[in-house]
């Protein structure tokens, strides 16, 4: 279980996307990324027999980054399993479980991870959330929070 951000993370009880990975934040190149991956031998390992990986918080993953892991997962999965059919496929092949409002928090830099090329190839199945639980025994407010989410 990861997420983009420190407090995300320590509430979902994981870490954050960047650190699970082992890229830091994430800049230079796809092989640069790789071989900081390989450096730490456990994070490899980890990230090469991973099958499913939630993300927390995704609105704010950029697409850039987004494609950069995409392609990560993928080299690494297709040398693991030495299967290179797999370098191809969005993140190696693995379960995404993208979790968060798009509504709500934007990337600080950059697009949006679902205008990335990964998110494309991905078929994603959004499930959403539509009952508010915070916010039950308040109907009025909950109007507000409906209206104010959508700009009006």
């Amino acid at each position: 279980m990861t997420a983009t951000t420190g407090t995300a993370s320590v509430l979902i009880g994981g870490q954050t996307l960047h650190s699970f990975m082992g890229i830091g934040l994430g800049s230079g190149t796809i092989i640069d990324n790789i071989k900081k991956i390989k450096r730490r031998a456990g994070t490899s390992k980890t990230l090469q027999e991973l099958e499913v990986l939630i993300i927390d918080e995704v609105s704010m993953l950029d697409a850039e980054l987004f494609d950069k892991i995409s392609e990560i997962m993928g080299c690494l999965k297709a040398h693991y399993h030495k299967n290179p059919e797999l370098m191809s496929k969005p993140f190696g092949g693995i379960q995404l479980i993208l979790v968060g409002d798009f509504c709500q928090l934007a990337p600080v830099n950059g697009s949006f991870c679902f205008l990335s090329r990964s998110w494309e190839h991905l078929g994603i199945k959004v499930i959403l959330l539509e009952e508010l639980i915070r916010q039950s025994d308040d109907l009025l407010f909950q109007r507000m929070l409906q209206i104010v989410r959508k700009g009006k």
